[in-house]
């Protein structure tokens, strides 16, 4: 996890220097689910508003949609899909 957060953070550094935004939005996302991963929920929210400042519509099912048929092995689909939850990022049913 800490070298996936090195890299995340690597995006928001590029991202902010190139001014790219969608760069930018995906350092903020991997920052948060991997924040999580390692239990530190307040920071890795701070990511996720951040994220939704810049995607204000985005939504947990959207990610769901995009990516179930992604992932070989589905618990790694619902592993991110809790953690972007507790991050901030909310269903929609």
């Amino acid at each position: 996890y800490n070298d996936g957060l090195k890299i995340a953070k690597q995006l928001l550094d590029r991202g902010q220097k190139e001014g790219d935004k969608q760069v930018i939005t995906s350092g903020h996302w991997w920052c948060a689910v991997i924040l999580v991963e390692l239990g530190q929920i307040e920071q890795a929210q701070t990511h996720m508003k951040e994220y939704l400042s810049l995607l204000p519509n985005a939504n947990a099912n959207l990610y769901e949609g995009t990516y179930k048929d992604r992932f070989q092995n589905p618990e790694d689909l619902e592993r991110i899909c809790t953690a972007i939850n507790k991050a901030g990022l909310r269903w929609y049913r």
